[in-house]
């Protein structure tokens, strides 16, 4: 996705959610994501919170 915009291959948010088969709202927001935190905050990997019989557990 980086490499296409630098690129110059896409010029619409568009056009990299048709090139990855995801919704426009998905590209905004990685893009947002590496504006404010880089390289490093695209790779983050989150961990879900489940909540079980009213407990929150970290999966």
């Amino acid at each position: 996705m980086l490499w296409w915009i630098k690129s110059g291959q896409v010029k619409e948010q568009q056009e990299i959610g048709k090139r990855l088969a995801k919704d426009t709202s998905t590209v905004v927001r990685w893009l947002q994501k590496y504006r404010t935190d880089g390289i490093s905050g695209l790779l983050e990997i989150k961990k879900a919170l489940l909540v079980q019989n009213g407990k929150s557990m970290m999966l």
